[in-house]
């Protein structure tokens, strides 16, 4: 999960960054802030080892909207959030890969 500047071209920063390593990107959530400064983005990456993934995080903590970095496997924390606020749309998005995760 990454904090970024809102209103910031981070997304084109972020894909750069994706495609600098060999760490492919399966999936974007963008959580637009209403009116905060920050918005959340969230990546679901496909990678061979974890040394892949740190490479990216590197490059990642180089771009200059990006606040903050979180790492670490766990359920999708913009999806849920989604579903909680009452938005029936996010059980219909979540794409499950070939090991059944979403």
């Amino acid at each position: 999960m990454i904090t970024v500047d809102h209103g910031e071209d981070a997304l084109k920063d972020i894909h750069f960054a994706t495609t600098e390593t060999p760490v492919r990107l399966h999936s974007l959530q963008f959580d637009q802030a209403g009116d905060g400064d920050l918005d959340t983005v969230e990546l679901t990456l496909l990678a061979d080892t974890q040394q892949q993934v740190l490479g990216l995080i590197q490059r990642l903590r180089e771009v200059e909207s990006v606040h903050s970095i979180e790492y670490g496997r766990r359920a999708s924390t913009v999806r849920r959030r989604i579903r909680d606020e009452g938005d029936g749309h996010a059980a219909d998005e979540d794409i499950d890969d070939d090991n059944g995760h979403a």
